[in-house]
């Protein structure tokens, strides 16, 4: 299985979509207050479409909407028709790092990265046991580690997924063909 650890505000909503959306973008109350979801840019969605339909990834919110819950952020998909599967949200750090939080997330799933990177013979058990093939986490933060960055692609809060080449780049890295 391969994972997308995916943020939403900066990515999906980024402020270019929501200017195109509204001359008031900075009052989301144009867009109906708590329902975020129509907040999401065309351009960054269709982006995403393609990435799920190049890579079969599933989807883990690493966004602050998690606190919606599972269930909520599913409902939402749901809801918008937006693509790609939810599987899951990243557990919360106290320091609300996301770096540590996917961490967390892969670790809880007894992979601490996909099953390609470890060769050392020690692993073999818990290599071929990991169902995780493949991760890229998409964000316009840089609370990340050095070792997830051959699987981060930061994209500017003002373009989002929509930024020239990051579909591409989010493509090839899970994929596995590293840009």
């Amino acid at each position: 299985m391969k994972v997308l650890f995916l943020d939403i505000d900066g990515v999906l909503n980024p402020e270019n979509g929501l200017k195109k959306l509204s001359k008031n973008w900075t009052d989301l109350s144009v867009f109906g207050g708590k329902d975020p979801g129509k907040t999401f840019c065309p351009e960054s969605v269709e982006a995403l479409r393609k990435i799920i339909n190049a890579t079969g990834a599933k989807i883990v919110i690493s966004s602050t909407w998690r606190s919606e819950g599972l269930e909520g952020m599913k409902k939402l998909w749901k809801e918008k028709g937006l693509p790609g599967e939810v599987i899951d949200i990243t557990p919360y750090h106290k320091d609300r790092v996301r770096g540590v939080e996917v961490d967390n997330w892969l670790h809880s799933k007894g992979c601490y990265y996909p099953k390609s990177y470890w060769s050392a013979p020690a692993w073999t058990e818990s290599r071929d046991n990991c169902e995780i093939e493949g991760f890229c986490i998409v964000d316009d933060d840089w609370d990340f580690f050095i070792p997830q960055e051959p699987h981060y692609v930061n994209v500017e809060a003002y373009y989002g997924l929509a930024q020239e080449g990051k579909c591409q780049e989010v493509i090839n890295k899970l994929n596995k063909e590293i840009a």
